[in-house]
């Protein structure tokens, strides 16, 4: 029960610390631990742009068919792609893909790190996605829509961009949940270079990069990103995060909706693809 209750206790401690505390200079400072980040940073891109970050297993099984799925139904958006340790059979596979106006992709070796990274392969994956965010958004001065690897996009984006225009951000709020790490999902995040979104993403990363030293086998990165939110939403005057709708994450497989993902250990095999891809 100790266990537990450190679990959640100390990371609402650490965010106050944090969140008063921080800085730009601080968070570039945090980041100096990271890997180094290679490759390319997303473009200038006021219609906004899609983000998702995976290692290169996640790759071959499902972001290939998200990149395919973007350029076909929303080629209006930039798309930038974040690898998690790559290989080189991985790296060839994106090359085929790549165009210079329409993808962009970086990478990270996790075993360069000036740290140790204690946090379990795929739980760094989902922290680091938003931890990266912040220099993304950062570098290119335009909307970011984050979502899973293992996501479809079913319809033009643009619309989904524009609804949350003039917001900081747009997260998936559930905070009626009872599990406080359900309370946020970090199945899509949406963010504006506005002062006080970018400052939001400041905050979340510098959070968040401790927490990659802590050895931990459970998901943590839902829990981080509400702490965070719940911080700026108490502290910050003016901060404006509104509320995604199911629609930029369906699991239900609507014709209408904007994002398609398949939770849990459905993932993309029951989904019908035929009516992304075609026949």
């Amino acid at each position: 029960m100790r266990n537990r209750r450190s679990f959640y206790f100390w990371p609402r401690i650490d965010v106050r610390r944090t969140c008063r505390a921080n800085s730009e200079e601080n968070t570039w400072a945090l980041l100096e631990q990271l890997p180094e980040l290679e490759g390319s940073m997303p473009p200038h891109s006021p219609q906004g742009i899609l983000y998702t970050a995976c290692d290169a297993p996640y790759l071959d099984l499902y972001a290939h068919d998200l990149i395919r799925s973007a350029t076909i139904h929303s080629p209006k958006q930039h798309f930038h792609f974040h690898l998690f340790d790559p290989t080189p059979e991985a790296m060839a596979s994106l090359q085929e893909q790549i165009d210079g106006k329409r993808l962009t992709v970086s990478w990270e070796h996790v075993d360069k790190a000036k740290i140790p990274i204690q946090v379990i392969g795929p739980f760094y994956y989902q922290v680091c996605r938003f931890i990266r965010l912040w220099q993304f958004v950062r570098a290119c001065q335009s909307p970011m829509l984050l979502v899973d690897a293992d996501a479809i996009v079913r319809n033009d984006l643009t619309a989904g961009f524009q609804e949350h225009v003039g917001r900081d951000a747009a997260l998936f709020l559930r905070l009626k949940h009872e599990n406080i790490r359900r309370r946020v999902l970090a199945a899509a995040a949406m963010v504006f270079p506005t002062e006080l979104g970018l400052n939001f993403l400041r905050d979340c990363a510098a959070f968040m990069i401790p927490y990659v030293q802590k050895s931990t086998e459970e998901p943590i990165d839902q829990m981080l990103l509400y702490f965070a939110w719940r911080w700026h939403t108490r502290n910050v005057k003016d901060f404006d995060c509104s509320q995604l709708a199911k629609t930029y994450s369906d699991s239900d497989y609507s014709d209408s909706s904007l994002v398609w993902h398949a939770k849990g250990s459905r993932k993309k095999d029951s989904m019908p693809l035929e009516k992304v891809f075609g026949p």
